[in-house]
C-alpha cells in the first residue's frame, strides 16, 4: 500500500508532528510521542484509510483525539473534506490550533459526544464515518450509522484480533442496514504489528 506525497505534504506532516510533540509536553495528548513511534503507529494509518476514501469525499472521524490520522490524511488528500468530533476540549483546541498554524483547510473540528443527535445533525450526511478502536465494534456501528449518507461507508480500524467483535456486531449491523464487513489486514512498517480495517457499506 502506498500513498503519493508531494514535498509540501511531507513537510506539513513533519510540522504537524512537531506541534503535536510540543503540546504533548504539557497536555498529554498521546501516550508515546517518539517521532518513530508516531509515524509507525499514528501517521501510517493514512495509507489504508486513503485507499478507501473516494475522490472529493466528506469524512468524519468519531472520537478524533489529537487528529490522528485525520489531519495528516487531509494534508495528503487535498480533494477531501474532513470533520473531527472529539469530546475533550484540550484535544479540540489542539486540532483547531494545529490546522490554523499550518494553513490546513477543509477541516471542521467539533467538540461534543459523537453519539449525540445534535452533533450528528451539525455534521450533515457524510460519505464515510470511521474511528480507530474508540468503541467496541457493535457500539461504533450504531453510533456511526446515522452520520452516513445512502451508499456511504462505515470504517472501523482495529487491531489484529477482532474476529470475536465482528461476530458479536453482526446482528447490530444487519438491524441498522449495514453490509459487510470487508476485511483488510496490514502491517505497520516499523513495529511490524498487524492491524485490521473493517469496511461496512450501505445500499443506495
Amino acid at each position: 500500500m502506498e500513498i503519493p506525497l508531494d514535498d509540501i505534504s511531507v513537510n506539513l506532516i513533519s510540522q504537524f508532528i512537531d506541534i503535536l510533540r510540543k503540546w504533548n509536553r504539557v497536555h498529554r495528548l498521546v501516550g508515546n510521542d517518539d517521532v518513530e513511534t508516531l509515524y509507525d503507529k499514528q501517521i501510517f494509518d493514512i495509507v489504508p484509510l486513503s485507499s478507501i476514501v473516494t475522490t472529493d469525499a466528506t469524512i468524519v472521524d468519531l472520537g478524533a483525539g489529537a487528529g490522528l490520522p485525520t489531519i495528516p490524511l487531509q494534508i495528503a488528500r487535498h480533494d477531501i473534506r474532513t470533520i473531527l468530533i472529539e469530546s475533550r476540549l484540550k484535544k479540540v483546541n489542539f486540532c483547531q490550533q494545529a490546522c490554523r498554524s499550518l494553513g490546513i483547510e477543509r477541516v471542521l473540528v467539533l467538540q461534543g459526544d459523537a453519539g449525540s443527535r445534535e452533533v450528528c445533525q451539525r455534521c450533515g450526511p457524510v460519505d464515510l464515518a470511521f474511528s480507530r478502536a474508540t468503541w467496541d465494534l457493535a457500539a461504533f456501528l450504531a453510533i456511526a450509522r446515522p452520520y452516513v449518507t445512502r451508499g456511504g461507508l462505515v470504517v472501523a480500524m482495529k487491531g489484529a484480533d477482532c474476529a470475536v467483535e465482528i461476530s458479536q456486531a453482526a446482528t447490530v449491523a444487519k438491524e441498522i442496514g449495514l453490509y459487510g464487513p470487508e476485511v483488510k489486514r496490514y502491517q505497520l512498517p516499523i513495529s511490524r504489528k498487524e492491524r485490521t480495517v473493517l469496511k461496512y457499506w450501505m445500499e443506495y
